[in-house]
């Protein structure tokens, strides 16, 4: 997570979707054109946030390598959203951490 927070490009981490419920989805852009994508989920019991690729800056067709920060795995490359439904599953008043990139 170092890599994460002390990143040379030196960006603030900035919200880009918020849902009624507390589900929340935060973005920061890398140097490289990386983005660090943070999940959170304010509700008591777990819950699905979506990760959709265009709303922390790829385009929908990008092929996009997604590695689980905290699970310390990789994900694979995925286009458009992570999974079959584009959503991740987040536990109650928890956060997934997301490392994006351009799968070449």
């Amino acid at each position: 997570m170092i890599a994460i927070d002390q990143d040379a490009l030196v960006s603030q981490g900035r919200r880009v979707s918020k849902s009624a419920d507390g589900r929340q989805v935060w973005q920061k852009r890398l140097v490289g054109g990386d983005v660090a994508v943070a999940l959170f989920n304010a509700n008591d019991v777990a819950a699905p946030i979506a990760l959709l690729f265009e709303e922390v800056g790829f385009a929908s067709c990008d092929r996009v390598a997604v590695r689980d920060v905290l699970g310390r795995r990789d994900l694979g490359v995925h286009v458009g959203a992570l999974s079959g439904a584009g959503a991740a599953m987040v536990p109650g008043h928890g956060v997934a951490l997301f490392w994006l990139s351009i799968a070449w």
